[in-house]
Parts: structure tokens; sequence; C-alpha cells
């Protein structure tokens, strides 16, 4: 039987992604920068833009070149829930540290 939280979850998590590239796709990524963490790292290949400013000037240089027309698809989104991993006070596994 699914658990409702995990449901709840699974569906907020898979519309922020779908409203992402919906942004993306129809609206040339104008808000996109803003579905990110003010320390966010985005990565396109090799090139990488850490913090909001820059992935909101990534956005706005792409503009620049035009209507650019990409598929963007969202499958096989799998949420599972661990209270413990979510406390990093000797419950769970301690968070990843930040890669740079």
């Amino acid at each position: 039987m699914l658990d409702t939280d995990d449901l709840a979850l699974w569906y907020a998590l898979n519309r922020l992604m779908t409203n992402y590239w919906a942004d993306v796709d129809s609206n040339g990524g104008i808000q996109a920068h803003e579905f990110y963490l003010p320390d966010a790292l985005y990565v396109v290949g090799n090139n990488r833009f850490e913090g909001e400013q820059k992935i909101r000037a990534f956005y706005a240089r792409r503009r620049q070149r035009g209507r650019t027309t990409t598929r963007h698809l969202v499958d096989s989104l799998r949420v599972f829930r661990d209270e413990r991993a979510a406390c990093p006070d000797g419950r769970g596994d301690e968070p990843l540290p930040r890669r740079r």
C-alpha cells in the first residue's frame, strides 16, 4: 500500500520539475534561476554555473540566441522518505558534503 505522504512528496517534486522545464521550454528560462538555492551548482556539459545569478545569466545568454526548441522528458521519478537521513543527529546518515 502507498504511503500518502510519499505520494504527496512525489507529486510535489514531479510538479516542481515539470514547472521548471516548462519555464525553460516555453518561457526562455526567465524564472529558471528561481528554482535553485542561492548557492546552487548547475552543470551543462563542461560548463559550471555556481549560484543563482550565474544560472540567471546562463538563461539570459541562451535567450539571446533566439528561441531554442528542446524536448525535456521527466520519467520514472521514484521517491522514498527516510526521516533518519533528513536529521543528522546520530539517528541517520550525515548529508553528503558539498562538491566543488
